[in-house]
């Protein structure tokens, strides 16, 4: 996603890219890291972006709402990734290290404004409507609601983590249900969720298997 956000910079009449992926650096020890430095050229001013692309399920039994906003794996979070950006990213650039940096690019931190370009794809549990939903992109389901579908019919792709932004519409690989089921039963034993495409006759659905 940051090649592709750099490339939209790079092809814009309004903005330039000063410097990308700027690692802070102190006694060998990595800070942070400074995704994007831009310059907007209608505002004249540089604009510190923070890009995030991440994949989230809705999990109702957390208690509040915000967290509820989970990583296919459990193992992330909207709500930590946002107190991540609060705590860490954002405050990096007001690190005297950081400094040494700007200033070998001329900027001042007191003229940098702060933000954030936060993309995702969304899946909700399995009885939930995502029509004209923003963002939502399909349901998930554990595997023995999975099976129990009436779906063994149709045609199945998991693809890999790096294809999982892309569109089933353009995939030329396809499965029978037995073939699906012996490629995902090793990812689900390894506690992964694999993400799994389907093609019917009248178009194409994207789910998520969890293993929790």
């Amino acid at each position: 996603m940051e090649s592709f956000f750099e490339i939209a910079i790079r092809h814009s009449k309004r903005y330039d890219l000063t410097a990308s992926n700027i690692q802070i650096i102190d006694r060998k020890q990595t800070l942070g890291e400074l995704d994007f430095l831009i310059f907007d050229h209608e505002r004249s001013k540089t604009i510190h972006v923070e890009l995030v692309y991440k994949l989230y399920i809705y999990d109702p039994s957390f208690e509040t709402e915000i967290k509820r906003w989970i990583g296919p794996n459990r193992r992330d979070s909207f709500y930590e990734k946002l107190e991540k950006l609060k705590t860490r990213q954002f405050p990096l650039i007001f690190k005297p290290e950081t400094s040494e940096y700007l200033d070998d690019l001329g900027i001042e931190v007191n003229e940098i404004e702060q933000q954030l370009c936060f993309k995702a794809h969304l899946y909700l549990p399995q009885n939930s409507r995502t029509k004209n939903a923003i963002g939502v992109m399909g349901n998930y389901y554990n595997l023995t609601d999975f099976q129990n579908m009436p779906w063994k019919d149709h045609l199945f792709y998991s693809p890999k983590k790096k294809e999982w932004s892309c569109s089933p519409e353009k995939n030329q690989n396809w499965y029978s249900y037995p073939e699906l089921m012996d490629n995902i039963q090793s990812m689900l034993a390894d506690k992964r969720s694999p993400m799994v495409w389907m093609k019917t006759q009248t178009g194409y659905h994207r789910y998520f298997i969890v293993w929790w």
